[in-house]
């Protein structure tokens, strides 16, 4: 069965701090952590498989990312897989390239203090 916000907001106040899992259509889930902070707690999180194994893509946190937003974010990653594109090292290789160039230039001390 589809999520929806109202089902999101009650079954959240219902956890009591325990972590679980809110399963949405085609691979995409909301999680739950123990500890839920301004940077932690809440994930939507798309599951796939990419070549024959099992992968995960974290789409955002919850709420600044809403279940609509989720939504068309996993359709969007879905296209990328039908295509032969792994979105979740895309992901990663995108994070890399920043950082490379955000640290252009520097030192390794420079970078690691």
């Amino acid at each position: 069965m589809a999520l929806t916000d109202i089902k999101i907001k009650a079954e959240s106040k219902k956890a009591k701090g325990k972590p679980f899992k809110l399963y949405d259509s085609g691979g995409l889930s909301l999680h739950f952590y123990k500890k839920i902070t301004e940077t932690k707690g809440r994930v939507w999180r798309y599951r796939y498989k990419f070549n024959g194994k099992e992968k995960s893509l974290t789409i955002g946190k919850y709420p600044a990312i809403t279940l609509k937003q989720a939504r068309i974010l996993r359709n969007e990653a879905h296209i990328k897989v039908q295509k032969g594109i792994d979105p979740a090292q895309e992901k990663q290789d995108l994070k890399r390239k920043q950082f490379d160039l955000q640290n252009k230039g520097k030192t390794f001390k420079e970078v690691a203090i």
